[in-house]
């Protein structure tokens, strides 16, 4: 499935969703073992959801609940690469809309 965004309007609430995905698996990744912070018995449903983003992530935290950071930095790198895409496809929306074309 492709999803058509023409407009920046679209985009901005693409990209907010997008935000609460991410915060729920950084949520559901610190609430696996009873000594997390967010610690609930319901955090698997949120990996479950999170599953694409959280995957890596949730594969170190569950050789190694110690390596918090790395969980943390595997995050940023992920939301770091989904901002780069959210970026990219503004200036190409607002670059076709200045040349009077529509992107579809």
């Amino acid at each position: 499935m492709i999803l058509k965004i023409s407009s920046i309007k679209q985009l901005n609430k693409f990209f907010f969703l997008f935000l609460i995905y991410q915060i729920i698996a950084v949520v559901s990744l610190f609430g696996c073992y009873p000594s997390d912070i967010f610690f609930t018995q319901y955090s698997i449903y949120g990996l479950i959801i999170t599953f694409p983003i959280s995957i890596f992530s949730f594969m170190i935290r569950f050789a190694e609940p110690d390596l918090e950071m790395t969980v943390i930095i595997i995050q940023s790198v992920i939301f770091l690469i989904s901002a780069l895409i959210y970026v990219l496809l503004k200036r190409k929306i607002q670059k076709s809309n200045d040349t009077g074309s529509h992107y579809s």
